[in-house]
C-alpha cells in the first residue's frame, strides 16, 4: 500500500496566494488537494471502464484530511467490486432530493412564503388544517407519488367524516 504524502499542516497552509496559481497536492492512491482562488477541494483520479474519471471528496476544512483519505479508501473498494462512486453518489443525491421534495416539505416552504401576504390567524388554520388533515395522508409522499387519485382518497375520508367544507379547503390548500 502507497503510504500517504500529505500532512495536516501542509493541507492548512496551503493557500492560493502562496503559489499564485491554481495547484494540486498529490496525496497517493489518486487522490489530490485542488488549491483554486475559491477554495481547496478533496479530488480523486480513477479510471472506470477504461475512462478516467475524478471524483470529489469535499471542499477543506469542512472535510479534514482523515475522512478525505476514509472517501477515498471507500472509493477504491466501490471500484474494486465494479461500482463507479460517481454514479453512487448521484443516486444517493436524487434520494435525498427526492426525500426533501415531500408533500409536507414543499407546504411547510409554501407557510412560510405566505407568511407576509396571509394573516397569522389565516396561516394559524391552515396549518393546523394540514397537519390535522392532509400530513397524515400525503406528508410523508414525495410530490411525484402524489396523483389526484391519492388527494382525492385522502379528501374522502373528511367527506366521510360529514366535512365538506373542510375537505373543500383542504382541497384549496393542496392545490396551492
Amino acid at each position: 500500500m502507497a503510504t500517504d504524502k500529505l500532512k495536516d499542516r501542509q493541507v492548512k497552509s496551503a493557500t492560493f496566494a502562496k503559489y499564485g496559481k491554481r495547484t494540486k497536492l498529490s496525496d497517493s492512491q489518486g487522490m489530490h488537494l485542488d488549491i483554486q482562488p475559491s477554495g481547496k477541494y478533496w479530488r480523486m483520479k480513477y479510471r472506470f471502464d477504461g475512462k478516467e474519471k475524478t471524483l470529489a471528496l469535499g471542499v477543506y476544512p469542512d472535510v479534514s484530511l482523515k475522512v478525505a483519505r476514509q472517501r477515498r479508501s471507500e472509493a477504491r473498494q466501490q471500484i474494486a467490486t465494479g461500482t463507479d462512486p460517481n454514479e453512487t453518489k448521484k443516486q444517493l443525491k436524487a434520494a435525498q432530493q427526492e426525500k426533501a421534495d415531500t408533500f409536507k416539505a414543499v407546504a411547510e416552504d409554501w407557510l412560510k412564503l405566505k407568511k407576509g401576504e396571509l394573516a397569522d390567524s389565516t396561516l394559524e388554520v391552515a396549518r393546523r388544517r394540514l397537519e390535522t388533515w392532509a400530513y397524515p395522508k400525503l406528508g410523508h409522499l414525495p410530490l411525484s407519488e402524489i396523483k389526484p387519485a391519492t388527494v382525492l382518497e385522502a379528501l374522502r375520508e373528511i367527506e366521510n367524516q360529514r366535512k365538506h367544507e373542510t375537505a373543500h379547503r383542504i382541497r384549496q390548500r393542496i392545490g396551492e
